[in-house]
């Protein structure tokens, strides 16, 4: 009789945590169809996130484009060619390298955004998908949003320390975001060795 019961509560308590299982594969299927759909608030603010930042990106491509025209400058040799077909009178002292420390700054603001905002696509989608809360991703979204504006502000204008402390705060976005997404795919009580 005391095995029987053992048994009926092994085999309750089987079925509870299959219970649980089918509860969290049905929320992640939800989530998985609804998660990239404008009703999600969380997928709203991504898309805001992500046109600014790409509105910044454009900005800052201008940006080296106006300091080579301002500095007389070409990007590549066979660029050149544009600036010898010019009227005399337009072309005075244009050169052929972009040696120009103003154009330097703009190439290396180029190249920062390269080397960050795709990380942050990535992570923000991520984000998203597992399930941010909206109030989450506004945060989280806004605060890298205007960390990188600080940031390339900064840069162009060669203001430290306000550019590193916006980096670090972009940084400590990127790092939560992280933080939050490897928590939702390895929960503690899900995981399992064997």
């Amino acid at each position: 009789e005391r095995e029987r019961e053992r048994e009926s509560e092994r085999e309750n308590q089987r079925e509870r945590e299959r219970e649980r299982e089918r509860s969290r594969m049905t929320e992640a299927a939800r989530l998985g169809v609804n998660a990239l759909s404008l009703e999600n608030a969380a997928f709203r603010f991504y898309c805001l996130a992500v046109g600014a930042l790409v509105v910044k990106q454009i900005a800052t491509n201008v940006n080296a484009g106006l300091q080579k025209l301002f500095n007389k400058v070409v990007g590549s040799p066979e660029d050149a060619i544009f600036v010898e077909n010019m009227p005399k009178h337009k072309t005075k002292g244009f050169g052929t390298a972009h040696e120009h420390p103003a154009v330097q700054r703009a190439y290396r603001m180029i190249q920062n955004d390269h080397e960050n905002l795709y990380i942050f696509y990535i992570l923000a989608l991520l984000f998203v998908v597992v399930g941010a809360s909206p109030l989450a991703a506004q945060s989280y979204f806004g605060l890298y949003v205007v960390s990188r504006y600080v940031h390339t502000i900064a840069y162009a204008g060669g203001a430290q320390p306000h550019r590193a402390i916006a980096f670090f705060a972009g940084l400590v976005v990127l790092l939560a975001l992280v933080y939050h997404i490897v928590s939702a795919a390895f929960r503690l009580e899900d995981f399992q060795l064997a």
